[in-house]
C-alpha cells in the first residue's frame, strides 16, 4: 500500500468559506478507489455529509461492483459483497436471476466522456441542454453473452459524475495552490446549489498514451488563455483509472486572483 500524501491543512471548509470547530480531513480522491492524496482539516460536517453522500453514489452505487472484483480498498472488507445477481432471460422469454461469484460477474467501470474541450476554454456559447455522455468498460462479458443475460441497471447521473470531478479537481488546487490562491468556479457546483454544464468540463482534443500500471493521475495546469478574453484559467488535467484506458479530463477550476 502507497503511503498517503498529507499536504498542509487548511483551516476552513475549502467548499462553504466557513470556519469550524469540527474540519474534517478531506481525500482529494476517494480512499475508495485508492486515493492517498490526503487535505488535512479541509471541510465543515455540513459540506462533509454532502461530499460523502456524493461518493457514495458514484464509488459504491456505479462503480460498487467494479470496486468489489478488483479489491478496491475499502473500511469495511468484510462486507464486502461476494456475489451479484445478474438477471438472464431464458429461452421461452421470462427473466430469471442468477447470483453469480463476484469474480465472475460482468462488472460495469463507468465513467462520464466529454466530445469536446471546456466551453469556457473553447469559447463556445454555453448549451444548458447539452450533457455528457460516458465511456464504460465490462469484464467477464462471455457470461453474458453465453448465457444471453440482460445486465442490470447500473446508477448513472452525469450531473453527479461532474460534481465529483469538480470536487476532485478544486481540492487537488487547493492542496496547491491554498484556499485564497486562487479565484474558485466549482464550490457551489460540488454542493448542489449551482447545475454542472459543461462550462468547466471537458476532454482534450488528443489524449496522453495511457500508462500500464498507473491508477489516477493528476497534475495542475497553472494557465490556459482563452483567446477572445485573455484570461488566465487554472485548469486540472485528470485521468481516473489511467491503465484501463478511461477518459482524460480537463476541468476548468478558477483563475488566478
Amino acid at each position: 500500500m502507497v503511503a498517503p500524501i498529507k499536504y498542509k491543512p487548511v483551516g476552513k471548509c475549502i467548499y462553504c468559506g466557513r470556519n469550524s470547530l469540527q474540519l474534517s480531513d478531506e481525500h482529494i480522491i476517494a480512499e475508495a478507489i485508492g486515493g492517498n492524496f490526503i487535505l488535512p482539516k479541509a471541510s465543515c460536517p455540513r459540506c462533509s455529509k454532502i461530499t460523502t453522500k456524493l461518493e457514495g453514489h458514484c464509488f459504491r452505487g456505479t462503480l460498487g461492483a467494479f470496486r468489489a472484483q478488483t479489491k478496491a480498498p475499502s473500511k469495511r472488507p468484510k462486507q464486502r459483497p461476494t456475489h451479484y445477481n445478474l438477471t438472464i432471460q431464458n429461452r421461452n422469454g421470462k427473466f430469471d436471476t442468477l447470483n453469480i461469484p463476484i469474480q465472475d460477474y460482468p462488472a460495469f467501470l463507468m465513467l462520464p466522456k466529454f466530445n469536446s474541450v471546456p466551453m469556457i476554454l473553447s469559447g463556445e456559447t454555453i448549451d444548458p441542454e447539452k450533457t455528457c455522455d460516458y465511456w464504460s468498460l465490462v469484464t467477464n462479458t462471455s457470461l453474458y453473452k453465453n448465457l444471453d443475460a440482460k445486465i442490470g441497471f447500473v446508477p448513472f447521473h452525469p450531473s453527479k459524475w461532474l460534481r465529483m470531478l469538480a470536487k476532485i479537481s478544486h481540492s487537488y488546487a487547493v492542496a496547491k495552490l491554498g484556499v485564497n490562491g486562487f479565484k474558485p468556479f466549482l464550490p457551489k457546483i460540488i454542493l448542489g446549489h449551482q447545475s454542472a454544464t459543461l462550462e468547466y468540463f471537458g476532454c482534450p482534443s488528443e489524449e496522453t498514451p495511457q500508462v500500464e500500471g498507473v491508477g489516477h493521475r493528476i497534475e495542475l495546469i497553472n494557465a490556459i488563455i482563452n483567446g477572445n478574453s485573455e484570461v488566465k484559467y487554472l485548469v486540472v488535467n485528470l485521468r481516473l483509472y489511467e491503465s484501463y484506458g478511461a477518459p482524460q479530463y480537463h476541468i476548468v477550476v478558477g483563475t488566478m486572483k
